[in-house]
Order: C-alpha cells, then sequence, then structure tokens
C-alpha cells in the first residue's frame, strides 16, 4: 500500500496516487496543500482498514446541503454581516432553485455559464448577476480546498458577464457645476438641517453609510481632515466597504460648515436635555445616527424635486466627487486613495475618461530635444 503527492507534469496542479491491493487510482488537485490534505485523509482511512479502493463509492453531497453548512460555519467568523445577508439571499432566492440537490461533483463548467445567461436573460443587470457568480465562486471555492471537488467549475466564468468600458461609463451619473449648486442652495434653504449631510456627501466622496457613520473624533478640522472608519450598514456599524479606513482631506467650505454645525450641536443638547453631546455627527431626533434607508426614501426625493433636478440616486454625489477632482488635475492615485478604491486601475477604468485632454503645452516640450539637421540648416539658410 503507498499514497504518494506528485506533481502534474502536463498542466499545473498536484495528483494523489493510490496504490492498494494490486490497484492504483489516481485523483487531481488544484493545489498541494489540498492534495497533501487529502493523501493524510487516505493513509488515515487505509490504517483503519475502512479505505475499500475497489469497492469506494463517493459520499453524496448536494449542492444546497454544502452551501448551507458552509455559509452557516464560515460566514459568523469571516463575512460581514451585510455580506451574510447577501448571500442567503443569492442562495435562497437564485442558486437554489438551479442547483438545488445537484451532487457537488455534478455542477460543470458549462451549467454555470447557463447559469449566468438566465439570470441575464431574465432581466436582471450583469452587475446584480455578477454578485450571484460571486456567492457561487467563493461556496465553490471552499469546496475545492475541503477536497471535495477538484477544481472551481465557476472560475473564469465572469467573462459571459463582461460589459464595455464605454458601457459602464455612461451609467456614471455625476451633477454639473450648476446642479450641484442648485442642489446646495434648496437645500439650505427648505431642508437646512440636512445641509452638512449632504455637503459632506459632495465634499468628501463617502458612501452613504459612510458619513452616517461619522463621529465627531474622527474629525480634525484644524489640520482638515477626517479618518473615515466605519461604515453604517442594514442597521449595524461596520468597516468601509473594502475592509480598512482612509484618511480623506476635507474643503474649506466643509471645515468651516461644521465648525458651525458642532457650535449648534452644542446648544441643542443643552436645549433637549442630554447628559453629553452625541458622538455621532449627523444625528436624527433621538441623537442616533442618521438611518441612510431614511434618507434615501423620504428626504432625498423631495430635495430633488425641490430643486427642479432630475432623478439621480445619492451614489451620484460620490462620483461628482471623483469626477470634480479629476477634471481639476488631482492625480488617480489621490482620488483611489480618497475614494477608498482596492487600486488605481479600477479608478483609471472607472473614472479615467475625466481626466483633461488636448494639453498642448504637454506635447510642445517634446521639441526641447536637438531638431533635426534639415531643420537646422533650413533656418541657417
Amino acid at each position: 500500500m503507498a499514497v504518494r503527492v506528485r506533481q502534474r507534469p502536463d498542466r499545473p496542479g498536484w495528483y494523489v496516487v493510490i496504490d492498494h491491493n494490486a490497484k492504483r487510482k489516481k485523483k487531481a488537485f488544484p493545489d498541494k496543500d489540498t492534495a497533501v490534505r487529502f493523501a493524510r485523509t487516505v493513509r488515515e482511512r487505509l490504517a483503519e482498514g475502512s479505505f475499500g479502493l475497489e469497492r469506494e463509492q463517493p459520499e453524496a453531497r448536494p449542492f444546497s446541503t454544502y452551501f448551507e453548512t458552509w455559509l452557516n460555519g464560515y460566514g459568523p467568523t469571516r463575512l460581514k454581516s451585510s455580506t451574510q445577508e447577501l448571500y442567503w439571499s443569492t442562495y435562497k432566492c437564485h442558486l437554489k432553485p438551479f442547483f438545488g440537490e445537484t451532487d457537488l461533483t455534478k455542477i460543470t463548467r458549462e451549467q454555470v455559464k447557463r447559469f449566468l445567461y438566465d439570470k441575464v436573460a431574465s432581466g436582471l443587470s450583469r452587475d446584480h448577476v455578477r454578485n450571484l457568480l460571486s456567492a457561487l465562486h467563493e461556496c465553490l471555492n471552499h469546496a475545492v480546498k475541503d477536497g471535495y471537488i477538484p477544481a472551481n467549475p465557476a472560475a473564469r466564468t465572469s467573462r459571459v458577464l463582461y460589459v464595455r468600458k464605454e458601457e459602464k461609463r455612461s451609467r456614471i451619473v455625476f451633477l454639473t457645476p450648476e446642479e450641484e449648486a442648485r442642489l446646495l442652495e434648496t437645500c439650505r434653504e427648505h431642508h437646512t438641517p440636512w445641509h452638512p449631510f449632504v455637503l459632506a456627501l459632495l465634499r468628501l466622496g463617502v458612501r452613504i453609510g459612510e458619513v452616517c457613520a461619522l463621529q465627531w473624533g474622527d474629525f480634525d478640522l484644524e489640520a482638515r481632515s477626517v479618518d473615515i472608519r466605519r461604515n453604517y450598514v442594514d442597521g449595524k456599524m461596520t468597516t468601509p466597504k473594502n475592509g480598512s479606513g482612509r484618511r480623506v482631506d476635507v474643503s474649506l467650505h466643509l471645515a468651516d460648515t461644521l465648525k458651525a454645525l458642532q457650535v449648534d450641536r452644542k446648544k441643542h443638547t443643552l436645549k433637549q436635555g442630554w447628559r453629553e453631546v452625541p458622538l455621532w455627527v449627523f444625528i436624527n431626533e433621538a441623537g442616533n445616527p442618521v438611518d441612510p434607508d431614511n434618507f434615501r426614501n423620504r428626504v432625498w426625493p423631495k430635495l430633488l424635486s425641490k430643486a427642479d433636478l432630475r432623478h439621480f440616486p445619492i451614489h451620484s454625489l460620490r462620483h461628482t466627487f471623483a469626477s470634480r477632482l479629476i477634471q481639476n488635475g488631482a492625480t488617480l492615485l489621490y482620488v483611489q486613495n480618497a475614494m477608498g478604491h482596492h487600486s488605481a486601475a479600477f479608478t483609471l477604468q472607472t473614472y479615467g475618461h475625466f481626466q483633461p485632454s488636448g494639453n498642448r503645452s504637454e506635447v510642445d516640450k517634446l521639441d526641447a530635444v536637438p531638431q533635426e539637421h534639415g531643420q537646422t540648416d533650413k533656418k541657417a539658410g
């Protein structure tokens, strides 16, 4: 009896080779760690006499059973609560009806692609379907690591959801300077308590959950900076979207507005009889953080209507922040850091078309090299 781990000579990956009772069996794995774990399990079972190579029947493992077991165990320890809820919703509404009791070993790449095509054909946006694929891909990745399947059939299938850069960019909605001025003026006149909130969205480029989670201690108004440390989602405080915080510069106008808000907040605290000034910068009547959904559903539509502006999502204020920075000459690296993007490449792909073009002074600098002989002679003659 022998159980050996060997690297595949023909393609990336590893084999576990089992010689037992004059029979040989090979099983392929995508990485060495998974192969080693499987080999260890086989050796233990052979030692116990419970591994009948010639009679072995793989244990049935339905997709639905594995997904629920995986998310119940992995989710609470490694995923944000919002991501867990998204994965559960994805599973119940989309993955379970399609894959259901299909055994993990029977799920093929073609089946995954058919699932994606069907969802797009049903009218779901490609971004929505990409979120569905994310949950499926993550689950099957763990099935590979657990040694239940040799490779992830959902790997590299996102290409079927490819969207051209032009189409992606056409979805980005941002305000013109005139629209921005009208929005702020209307907010100041007719929704006065919300003016600092909307101004912060426009001047910091934060997500609405991040602005709702701001505390006074996050700001250094003299140095004009703020640390984005939290995100308020579904009634819970969590980390920013990429899992880490960032520092953002504060404009002069916003700094002055927040200093005035601090003074008003102290007066309001005394008037309400509160023991201390609330930690949160933007609060509701009870002194708790503003609920993003409350602003989004109740205040935002009324504000746009009063300002006589076209309807656009609140996230457009974040796009406006980024596009305005780039148009004013900010580097992509500066915008990436301010926005909290995971890479400068993503920032370039999303907002690169806002970079000013036609800067002739830059190409004129190229003429500073020594002139060609023909041009020199011509001038001399």
